[in-house]
Parts: C-alpha cells; structure tokens; sequence
C-alpha cells in the first residue's frame, strides 16, 4: 500500500487528538456531570473518523481510499446518534431514552455499517466508485447507492432534532450567561455550516469533508461548556427546573444594581415581564419604594421583613439579600430573594383572633373546661378552670384552683372515686380517656357528668398536658333510664304477643282439624249424598277450613321462629322427592289458570342430599304457590341445582306482575304485602315469604330476588351442602 503527504493531514490528527482527550476528559467525568458518557461516545466517534479520514487521504490508490473510507463509517454511524443522545441528556429529557429506543436508534446505524463493508456484493451503499486524481489528493468519487440516501436521512434527522434542542436552550439563556450561550450556539450550528461547504464543493478542496474539523469544534465548545462552566450543574436545565419553578422571586443585581436576572415569581411580584427590567436599574424598577431602594442600596447581607401594595393589595415578603463573588472573591453582585409570607401573617392574625374567640366561646358555653399539667415528679396542677365549674358543682372556683384534690377528694361521689382515679391514671401515662361518673354538688344533689380528657406532652418533652372537658349529662341518663324501663315493657309485651299467638294458634288446630275432617266426609258423602243445594255450602265450608288452617299454621311457625323454638328436622332426603310432592300439590292450581308447570334437576346436582325435607318441601311448595297466585298468564318454572361445591339452589321462576324495586326491600318483612289489584285478590297474611327467609336463615342459607314489574320474579334459595347421613327419606 502507498502512501502520501498532504497539508490536511495535520490538522486533521490535532482534530483526532483533540478529538480523543476530549474524550478521556468526559469519560472521566461520567459519574459526577450528566451527559459525559454520551459527549465522550460523540468525541470518540469523531476521533475514529478523523482517524480514518488522515489514513484515507494518506491513500494513493482506490483500493486503499476505499478500505480506509469503509473504516471511517464505524465513527459516522456512530455521531448523528451519539448527538441526539447528548442533546437529549443536556436538555433534561432522560426519560425518551430507554432501552427500547436506544435499540431503535441503533439500529439503522448497524444496518448501515453491515452494507458498507459488503458494499461489492449489492452497491445499496455506493453503486460506484472512481478515483479522482484531479485535486491536491487522490480522492474517491462515488455515486451513491440508495440505502446511502436512508442512512444520510435518518442521520440528518437525528442532528436536527438534536439541534433544535440545542438552539431552544440557547436561546433561553439570560444575559447573564450570554458567553456560555454563545459557545453553546457554535457547537450547535459548526456540523450544519461544514457539511454544507462539502456537499457544495464549496470548501478549499472539493472532495475535503469538513464535518469532522466541525465537530472538534463542537466538542471543544460543549466540553467547555460542560467541564468548564459546569452548565448542567446549575445552568439552564437546573436552573429552568429550580430557580424558574421557586414560589420565591429571586433577582440578581450586578455591582451597578442593575437586574441582570429574574425568574417569574419575581415577575410577577414586580409586575413587569423580564423584557421590560432586565437591564433596568432597582431604582428605576422600584421607583414607587424609593425608601427600600434608598435603604437597601450597598447592603450585602440582609434578613428583614417588608411590606409592598399593588392597588389597595398589601404583600408581606420575607426579603434576604445575599453577595455574588466571583471565583477569584471579586464581587460580582447581589441575590435578592422576595418569598411571599402574606399567607402566614394572616395566619398569625387568624390565630390571634381565634384565640380571643376561644375565650369568648368558652365563657358561653356551660361544660366545664379544664387544664392540668402533670409535670416529670407527678406533681398535677390547674393551668386552666373554666369559670363554669361552680355553676356545676356548686363550689366557688377559688375551691379548685387551691388544691387540685379537691375535685376527686370532695366532690367525685364515693362510689365513683375507684373508677376516676384509674381514669386519672390513664391520662397521667398519656392514653386519652373518657368517663361518665357521679359528681355531689354543695348542696348534696348527685349529677351525672362525662370526663372527657386527651393527654399530651409539651413543648419541652418534659410535662404532660391534660386537656379536659367536663359535661353534666344527668338528663340523658334520666332518659336512657326511661328508654331502657319502655324498652323492657316492650321486649315483655313482644314475648308475651308471641306465646298468646303460639298458643292461639295450636288451640285452634283441633277444632280446624276437626271440621275440615267432618266436613270433608259430607263433601264425599259419608254421611248420605248431599242434594245441589247443599254441595256449594259444603265445598265452601272445606275450602276456607282449608284456608284458615295454612293460616293457623303460618302464625305458628312465626312465632315460634320469632322465640327461637322452632328446630329442624335433619336427615338425609332425595331432592325428586321434594320435587315431585310439590308438583303434585301445585299442579292443579297451575292447570285451572292455564299456566304452564315445569321442573327441572340439573345433573350437578347430587342425587342424595342432607336436611329437613318437610321444612325444604314447605319452602318449595310456598314460593311455587306466591308464583302461581301472582301469574296470570305463562309459564312457572321450578329448578333445583348446585351453583358451586359448597352450596345447592332451589329456584322459582315465573312470568308474573313482577315485584317494584321500592317494595322489594320490605318483601320478607312479617305481614308484608305488595300493594296492588291482584295482591288484593288473593286472601294471604303476608307471612309466606317472612317464614321462607327465616327457614333458610335457620339452615345457614339465604334468599334472593331478581324481578321487573311486567315481566316476572325469581326466588332462589341457596343452602350449604351438608354431609350425608345414612337414613334416606
């Protein structure tokens, strides 16, 4: 291979060197300066291409140039990324840069590099390549293939993007870092201004790329921006974050007191956008208090409070004045900082206030309120009595604050005197505690009272603090004496209604039973053949004997539901069992109002189950029967399945009048009825659905309703799946 010398090989290498020390510089800074890892990525991509680019014009045939120029494509893949990644960190936005994204961004880069080096075998990079002996250099002159055109797209994208990030810092940098902007503004626009003169063959060799000159520069003034002036310590992202965001108005005055910065608090305490004082003198800025511009005018240091007025506002602002040194100690300026305290002196007046109504509340109202310390010794003594202690117990105020015992010794009834002092005892290891307990006032009347006290330590640590409100509630016991005595008579006469209807109701079983058998031998004319006069009488006889029984019967399960007495019968059953008595009873009322009766038993469902088959039947047969009473056209369907592994369900479902929602809270109340024309058709008591709950209760179950009125009702009854015992019923 053969080489040359060209005059643009020496600054091409101090580039590459300069190139590479930036780079061990920012390297070495990664942990303490964001944004060093990626600015030392960026300056190690320049220095490899600069590199390549010295190796590429040192070349003096294609073959070499070629080699020299597919190894520069490892740095000018890497820095349109490597700048993006820089921009995005310099400008605070780390959160665009995760895994996933960085793996995107890398990825045309190494598709790029993958083609260049295969470039023979497509020419997708460079469809040809010539040497050009006709500059200072051999040169390679190509034309480009189309995937030169993506990558030149997608890397042009990444520098605009980086870019426009850039320039939106730097021009949002205030007068004070007016040079530091403008090192930051080169570093921006040098890559655009020389890959500008290459692409126009502007420059002072047509085919020399000065991009990698270009980005020495950036890097040098980003470097120095970064490591130097140690922008992304403080300036701008920092400053934008904290500074702009304070609640506090913070200006900074340079030796002449003119404002050379603000942030927006400030602007908005002044009035004034920044524009309109930067540059201003205090005095001019403030001329309406010439007496704080006049006070305040060569003091460094300040901690004071002022007042300012905009209109007939008044602002309270805790005003501090701090000295800017530069690095060699020269004064460069003053740090005002204005934080608004308007909110804490309204406060303290509030407080004030508050505390002169305390006084005024306290005289008007009739408990009694106290304040005992109780100090490290256990010494306890009044910081408070409230001047209504004698009005409740009779004793001048003088008594109290005298002797601290005289409240528990004197007049704590000495019934109660045991259960005060543990009271006292609690709130003297610091638990809160209330009590109600008897007092005995000076002329021998016994009063009832609620203590009510919250203890805590004070200030110092040392004491403990009892708070204490004291209230006479003699007549709320008065009153929870007399609601206890009704509430015993009531409970009484409860008990009392419940066995007189227990009682009424098993007398009345045996006439009932009596004459619905004699009756019911007429009817099928036992006692001789009825004539047709006689057989409307007697069916009707047989059909409210009938009647009146379920209803003797209804009362007699609910009271003895309601006393607790009544006991179920558990064994074990088949479910078609209860399922075909029920159809069986039920059938003929379904027929004889055209309705359809149907049942169904899932096949889940076990075919032996544990319980009381007569109250299960009863339950059965009472909704299926409110089903039919209260359909006047359809169907009713009756299921029995098992919706899980714990539990089995009996349900009735039918295409009745429906129940409205209103009503469907009191439904399973005793004695509760559905208002409406065909609920006052049908003779009930309203005690069905009551005892139906209540079974299913007592068997650890329970009972819901779905319905809409116009379209009909459905009961189910979940129960617990009991083992199974041996007797089958």
């Amino acid at each position: 291979m053969h080489w040359q010398l060209t005059p643009y090989l020496i600054p091409l290498l101090v580039a590459a060197v300069i190139s590479m020390t930036l780079t061990l510089y920012g390297w070495r800074r990664r942990g303490t300066t964001p944004a060093a890892i990626p600015f030392a990525v960026l300056m190690l991509a320049v220095a490899e291409w600069s590199l390549g680019y010295v190796l590429e014009l040192s070349s003096t045939n294609l073959a070499g140039i070629t080699f020299w120029a597919k190894v520069e494509y490892l740095g000018i893949v890497t820095v349109a990324p490597a700048w993006l990644v820089f921009a995005l960190q310099f400008a605070n936005r780390d959160r665009w840069l995760t895994r996933r994204n960085l793996v995107l961004l890398a990825l045309v880069p190494s598709i790029t590099l993958l083609l260049v080096w295969t470039n023979e075998m497509h020419g997708l990079v460079w469809s040809q390549v010539n040497l050009d002996n006709s500059g200072p250099f051999p040169a390679m002159d190509t034309r480009h293939g189309p995937w030169f055109w993506v990558h030149s797209a997608y890397s042009y994208t990444c520098l605009l993007l980086g870019t426009i990030l850039l320039i939106r810092i730097v021009i949002s940098f205030p007068d004070l870092y007016r040079w530091q902007a403008g090192l930051l503004l080169l570093a921006v626009l040098a890559p655009w201004l020389s890959n500008g003169l290459y692409l126009s063959r502007l420059g002072p060799a047509p085919y020399l790329d000065l991009t990698p000159f270009a980005f020495t520069l950036t890097g040098l003034a980003a470097g120095w921006n970064l490591f130097r002036f140690r922008f992304l310590d403080i300036v701008p992202v920092a400053r934008r974050a904290i500074v702009e965001g304070m609640p506090d108005g913070v200006i900074v005055l340079d030796v002449h007191n003119r404002i050379v910065d603000l942030n927006p608090a400030a602007q908005r305490i002044i009035g004034q956008p920044a524009t309109a004082v930067l540059g201003q003198s205090a005095g001019q800025v403030f001329a309406g208090r010439a007496d704080l511009v006049e006070r305040y005018r060569n003091v460094l240091e300040a901690s004071t409070e002022i007042v300012l007025e905009a209109g007939e506002a008044r602002r309270y602002f805790d005003l501090r004045i701090s000295p800017l040194y530069e690095r060699r100690g020269r004064l460069s300026g003053r740090l005002i900082v204005l934080r608004d305290v308007t909110e804490r002196r309204q406060a303290e007046e509030a407080l004030r206030q508050s505390e002169q109504r305390f006084r005024q509340v306290v005289a008007s109202i009739s408990d009694h309120i106290y304040v005992t310390e109780v100090t490290p010794e256990g010494q306890r003594l009044n910081l408070y009595l409230s001047q209504h202690v004698e009005s409740l117990t009779g004793y001048p105020l003088e008594k109290f604050t005298a002797d601290w015992s005289f409240w528990p010794m004197r007049v704590i009834h000495p019934d109660d005197r045991g259960v005060a002092a543990e009271q006292a005892a609690r709130l003297a290891r610091g638990q809160d505690s209330q009590l109600e307990y008897r007092l005995v006032r000076a002329n021998g009347e016994v009063i009832w009272v609620r203590d009510s006290g919250r203890a805590e330590k004070d200030s110092t640590g040392q004491s403990l603090i009892i708070y204490g409100v004291v209230s006479d509630i003699t007549e709320r016991k008065q009153a929870e004496r007399e609601l206890a005595q009704a509430r015993d008579r009531a409970l009484e006469l409860s008990s009392l209604k419940t066995e007189l209807l227990a009682k009424v109701s098993h007398e009345l079983r045996t006439p009932l039973g009596a004459i619905l058998g004699f009756s019911e031998m007429l009817e099928l004319g036992y006692y001789g053949d009825l004539s047709p006069k006689q057989k409307p009488p007697v069916a009707e006889i047989v059909d409210s004997t009938h009647y009146l029984t379920r209803l003797v019967n209804e009362l007699l399960d609910q009271a003895q539901l309601h006393a607790g007495k009544l006991k179920l019968n558990t064994t074990s059953f088949t479910p078609a069992s209860i399922l075909n008595d029920t159809l069986s009873k039920m059938a003929v009322l379904a027929s004889n109002k055209g309705l359809s009766l149907t049942a169904e038993i899932a096949a889940n469902l076990p075919p032996v189950l544990n319980g009381d088959p007569a109250r299960l039947q009863q339950i059965l047969v009472n909704l299926t029967s409110n089903a039919i009473k209260f359909t006047r056209t359809g169907s009713i369907q009756v299921r029995l399945y098992r919706p899980d592994f714990t539990h089995w369900a009996m349900q009735v479902t039918d295409t009745g009048i429906g129940i409205p929602g209103e009503a469907q809270a009191h439904l399973f109340e005793p004695f509760m009825q559905v208002d409406g024309s065909i609920t006052r058709e049908q003779a009930g008591t309203g005690l069905g659905l009551s005892i139906v709950k209540q079974l299913a209760q007592l068997m650890e179950g329970e009972i819901t309703l779905e319905s809409e009125v116009g379209r009909g009702s459905t009961f189910t009854v979940l129960l617990p799946l009991h083992p199974i015992q041996e007797k089958i019923v």
